[in-house]
């Protein structure tokens, strides 16, 4: 007989402000299905609307498919965005005005670990520990007492967030190559739809769909093993420089010309000069604790700028309810004022490409420059 799922009972699922499965305590279906209700109760009572969008784990379908029936027991009505990127979740959140999303996605931990990220409107995230207190159902013949929403819809938006990414990569100043490793992640699809209205910019991807172990690698991008796959590409095909993207398109790591990895902190401080170069005037935030050059080449480019701390949840709202430009943390996550949801990892990346091509000057000079500021 099924044991009552409690809060204290998912507890073990708990990693921070996520849900996160690791050794001894798996997540199945039926914790979903109740997790999936208590967010949708706790969100609102009966008939709100939300989005779900999942990785390409192999587990990924069926954890949406029963976060699907578990808000539709609550009376919700879903709408399935299949595989996509976090990101891609987010803007569809904000974009269609959903009352909230779930994105199952283990990020860049073991393929065979799943994991929950939840978000209300405007793709605020919000705390699974809120969502773990709001559980009064403990199983699923309780879900099923109350009549369940028959309806179930399906949306394709990535041609829609494609165009809107694409705004981000116009006005490139030459032709750029790149190697890019998108692990298992759909990201593949993004750079996909987008590619083929840049013949100015070259892509050499590692983890397309004809790559074998494309759906067993979900690739934390500073580790020196996802970096060892870019950097041989770029010396072979004489890409320029080099990116290793996460599996949900939230963490960035590049790769310059000479095969070194860019500090975070640097990647974040040439994306604010990239904003610079497109807006007066600009407000920047950054994880603290961060080196000590971050401020000063900051402060060369005349940014107003500020150390943060906090949760992800806490600088969401950092960045949105403060209205700043950009963020950038030591992890490979940047996070714009102008993208309502959290870290783009393949946004912030074009937003590079595009500075880069305005001058003549390797990615390495740049980073050296960054690092020395005083």
């Amino acid at each position: 007989m099924n044991q009552p799922l409690t809060p204290t009972a998912l507890n073990g699922l708990l990693k921070g402000q996520v849900i996160h499965e690791r050794p001894g305590h798996p997540l199945d279906c039926r914790q979903m299905m109740i997790l999936a209700r208590a967010f949708g109760d706790w969100r609102e009572p009966g008939d709100g609307s939300f989005a779900i969008g999942h990785d390409l784990r192999v587990s990924s379908p069926s954890l949406a498919e029963a976060a699907s029936l578990g808000l539709r027991s609550g009376g919700h009505h879903v709408t399935h965005l299949g595989a996509c990127t976090t990101p891609l979740l987010e803007w569809t959140v904000d974009h269609e005005e959903f009352d909230g999303g779930l994105m199952i996605s283990g990020g860049c931990g073991l393929p065979a670990h799943n994991g929950i990220y939840f978000y209300g409107p405007g793709a605020e995230p919000l705390s699974a520990a809120d969502v773990l207190a709001a559980i009064r159902l403990d199983s699923v013949e309780a879900l099923f007492l109350d009549p369940c929403v028959s309806a179930l819809h399906y949306a394709h938006p990535l041609p829609a967030y494609a165009a809107w990414l694409r705004q981000s990569l116009r006005g490139l100043g030459r032709r750029m190559k790149i190697v890019v490793d998108v692990g298992h992640g759909a990201a593949a699809a993004e750079l996909k739809e987008i590619l083929p209205h840049f013949p100015d910019l070259y892509v050499e991807q590692i983890g397309s769909d004809s790559d074998p172990s494309h759906s067993r690698r979900a690739p934390d991008p500073l580790s020196a093993k996802a970096q060892a796959r870019v950097i041989p590409r770029i010396q072979k095909t004489g890409c320029g420089n080099g990116a290793v993207l996460d599996a949900c398109g939230t963490r960035l790591v590049v790769i310059d010309e000479r095969g070194r990895c860019v500090n975070p902190y640097v990647l974040g401080v040439l994306l604010a000069e990239e904003r610079l170069a497109a807006r007066q005037k600009l407000r920047v935030l950054y994880a603290e604790p961060a080196p000590a050059f971050v401020d000063a080449a900051l402060s060369c480019l005349g940014v107003k700028s500020e150390a943060v701390a906090g949760s992800a949840l806490g600088q969401w709202h950092a960045i949105h309810d403060a209205r700043a430009t950009l963020y950038f943390d030591g992890c490979g996550h940047v996070s714009y004022g102008d993208f309502p949801g959290s870290a783009n990892a393949l946004l912030a990346l074009f937003r590079l490409m595009r500075l880069l091509s305005h001058g003549e000057a390797p990615l390495s000079a740049r980073v050296t420059a960054v690092s020395k500021a005083k």
